[in-house]
């Protein structure tokens, strides 16, 4: 398998994955998918070299951990910030936060009340156990896809400029998280933007993969807690 057929088989299998979940929106099917997605990942390690993906090299953990922590809160302020800023005009939080037909259609395909993170029941212990299960999986997906495979073979690969290269692997990220509302879109967008930047400064996809968990178990405890708007 050459490098430009990998490039493109994986970009078809993130549609895949997107369409997968429409379609059957468990936790466990999508566990199972994410398994298949890494064998197809080691089975044709050798077009992964261009990765940043040095973990036994990094000998300073902590400052990894530390590091990654400060990431995640600068993230975390900057879409409360974002957030807020929306709030601030009734119209223009609508305007943002509502239902907006033709992003739905373009990001769900229409298909109704099939949601990626379903938190019915959170105070179950199996739904709880797949939760935590669930998030570390789909970190190191989304990271090895996005910003290791696609940034890569974009910028250095294909020589596309920087820039371009991250808003390209941004609005791609933007558009599997299922959004159906303006915020939503352009909320993702802006954490794939920021996710890129910090794989891009530490040259190590281990940052960004701490700082994308980091976010989710915070959004995760936030919805275990209570009932919450706030997505990342």
């Amino acid at each position: 398998m050459t490098e430009n057929i990998f490039f493109i088989f994986m970009l078809l299998y993130g549609l895949f994955f997107k369409i997968i979940n429409l379609l059957i929106p468990v936790k466990i099917a999508t566990i199972i998918l994410i398994t298949v997605g890494f064998i197809i990942l080691y089975k044709n390690r050798q077009h992964l070299k261009m990765i940043s993906f040095e973990f036994y090299k990094d000998k300073r953990f902590l400052r990894v951990l530390i590091m990654s922590l400060f990431y995640g809160l600068i993230i975390i302020a900057i879409s409360f910030v974002y957030q807020g800023v929306l709030s601030i005009n009734p119209s223009v939080k609508e305007f943002f936060h509502g239902e907006n037909s033709f992003i739905k259609s373009l990001t769900t395909f229409n298909i109704e009340n099939l949601s990626l993170f379903d938190f019915e029941g959170r105070n179950t212990f199996f739904n709880i156990l797949l939760s935590w299960l669930f998030f570390p999986m789909i970190v190191i997906y989304e990271e090895v896809l996005f910003r290791g495979v696609f940034l890569e073979f974009l910028n250095k690969k294909y020589k596309i400029n920087t820039v371009l290269s991250i808003i390209i692997v941004s609005a791609l990220f933007s558009f599997m998280h299922m959004s159906n509302s303006i915020y939503g879109l352009t909320h993702f967008f802006i954490t794939g933007i920021l996710f890129c930047i910090v794989y891009i400064k530490e040259k190590n996809l281990l940052y960004s993969m701490l700082t994308h968990l980091i976010i989710n178990i915070f959004v995760l405890l936030l919805h275990i807690i209570g009932p919450t708007n706030i997505t990342f």
